[in-house]
């Protein structure tokens, strides 16, 4: 649901050029990080913290041609808190934007991951 919301926002928000999906385990596979990069239409510094807010949409004009209801990102920031990790935004308005979601990977003493608990 995280990497389907952030791209789905980098497909919205980008009319020309690139959008990049890289994923980087550490050597220890402690953890995961997911980059997904867009060359869109950035966001302002000060608007940063506004778009984790539910219902908060940046463009509300009537004419908008992005339509959506501003959960998005408010759904991955917390998704992202409920796993123990981490969901940072960088943004440059007119040049782009790029999200970085670092999760942990627990694993279990004979090196295989832990089962996945409903």
């Amino acid at each position: 649901q995280i990497l389907i919301n952030l791209l789905s926002n980098a497909i919205k928000f980008t009319e020309s050029g690139a959008i990049k999906l890289m994923v980087k385990c550490d050597e220890t596979l402690s953890q995961v990080q997911f980059f997904i990069s867009d060359t869109g239409c950035g966001i302002n510094e000060d608007q940063l913290a506004l778009i984790r807010k539910p219902f908060i949409q940046l463009d509300t004009s009537p004419d908008s041609r992005r339509p959506g209801t501003g959960l998005g990102l408010a759904i991955c920031d917390n998704l992202v808190k409920s796993m123990q990790g981490r969901m940072d935004i960088k943004s440059c308005k007119g040049t782009g934007t790029t999200v970085t979601v670092t999760l942990p990977m627990p694993v279990s003493g004979d090196g295989t991951p832990p089962p996945i608990r409903a």
